[in-house]
């Protein structure tokens, strides 16, 4: 059985690392601490049409490899301290369903799911 991830299923998750990074799906490295630029990428994709981002995945010479994240549940513990403060981000975004765990090969990575902010939203920075 193949785990969802929202509307995008952990087969699909892994063709889309064969492919690249686009307007609606971004990597990041992501090993102990949720990166800093990640707000700017989840203030983006609210803006435009929404995405993805994956945390746990490093960049080697244009090829994508899953590195995973180090204690997934204090990431998310410090992703949601974040998301929830005015300071980082001015409008909460994702809901509980847009953020899960994922396992591949022994290694976790945070998937977050960036939905398209609303008229009375925008702008999220």
């Amino acid at each position: 059985m193949i785990a969802v991830i929202h509307d995008m299923d952990l087969e699909t998750l892994l063709e889309k690392l064969d492919i690249g990074e686009s307007q609606d799906f971004e990597c990041k490295t992501a090993e102990d601490n949720v990166p800093k630029d990640a707000w700017k990428t989840i203030s983006s994709f609210a803006n435009t049409e929404g995405g993805y981002i994956v945390l746990g995945v490093a960049e080697k010479k244009s090829q994508f490899q899953v590195t995973g994240v180090n204690n997934p549940k204090r990431q998310l513990k410090d992703f949601w301290d974040n998301h929830n403060n005015s300071q980082k981000l001015s409008v909460p975004i994702c809901s509980e369903s847009d953020v899960t765990v994922e396992e591949i090969d022994d290694k976790f990575l945070i998937i977050i799911k960036v939905p398209k902010a609303t008229r009375t939203q925008r702008p999220v920075y």
